[in-house]
């Protein structure tokens, strides 16, 4: 019975992360436009990696906020303090970042 419920729990979470996913934004040419001017060697692919990453690592433990919910600046106090928790490696964390602080935008 306690293996059922702690399954049924598990199993909540999961879609809960993969429906965050689906509502966090994409980020478009106007926003890789937008980051180049703040990270000059920031690709599209980065930020949709930095997405990924952010539904996939933070959307594990809960609901990944918006970007918009948080000021820019405020983004890379919050990855610091989440990085060792999501077991991101620095490139990932700087990937997260790059992707909210544009988004937050």
């Amino acid at each position: 019975m306690a293996f059922k419920v702690k399954a049924s729990l598990l199993a909540l979470g999961a879609l809960a992360a993969c429906a965050a996913g689906r509502a966090l934004p994409i980020a478009g040419p106007a926003d890789v436009a937008r980051a180049a001017q703040r990270y000059p060697d920031l690709t599209a692919d980065d930020l949709a990696s930095g997405r990924q990453l952010f539904a996939s690592r933070c959307g594990a433990c809960h609901a990944p906020p918006a970007p918009t919910s948080k000021a820019a600046d405020l983004w890379p106090k919050e990855i610091h303090e989440m990085k060792v928790r999501a077991r991101l490696d620095d490139a990932q964390a700087r990937l997260i970042e790059r992707y909210l602080v544009t988004m937050a935008n």
